[in-house]
């Protein structure tokens, strides 16, 4: 017997929409997604995670962070902001499933967009160009 295909309201999603950290979440654990998405749960976090939240606030609001090396990355100049910062992407595939992100940044065409990764290891070029949040953007974008 073939398998129904699932309506878009049966998909219960938790938020109304799919983000690339749930799908990320969802494929290396589905039980944390459940517990983070479902229950309510705080998900796990290092002090590169927390860095790096410290950084999207500084340039979402623009006040001064009391974190040293924040101010020094966002003042002198090593994070390059474009027109838009901080920016909220909505979309739907075309099977109607809402899709939501934050750009870090991009130029207003959107021909360039940065996304900061403040992790514990390095990213190559490579590694950004197959990550699913970079997949998931261009797709919204475009």
């Amino acid at each position: 017997m073939a398998k129904k295909k699932k309506a878009l309201e049966d998909l219960n999603l938790p938020r109304g929409y799919l983000s690339p950290s749930q799908i990320s979440l969802w494929k290396s654990s589905k039980e944390r997604y459940r517990e983070r998405y479902y229950q309510g749960k705080e998900g796990f976090k290092n002090s590169a995670m927390e860095f790096g939240s410290k950084v999207s606030k500084r340039i979402e609001t623009g006040e001064e962070s009391d974190d040293e090396l924040v101010e020094l990355l966002v003042q002198g100049g090593s994070l390059t902001l474009y027109e838009k910062v901080e920016y909220p992407l909505t979309w739907f595939t075309p099977n109607g499933v809402k899709v939501f992100g934050k750009l870090d940044t991009s130029t207003a065409d959107y021909k360039k967009i940065r996304e900061f990764k403040t992790g514990k290891y390095p990213w190559t070029q490579k590694k950004a160009d197959n990550h699913p949040q970079t997949q998931i953007y261009i797709a919204g974008v475009y």
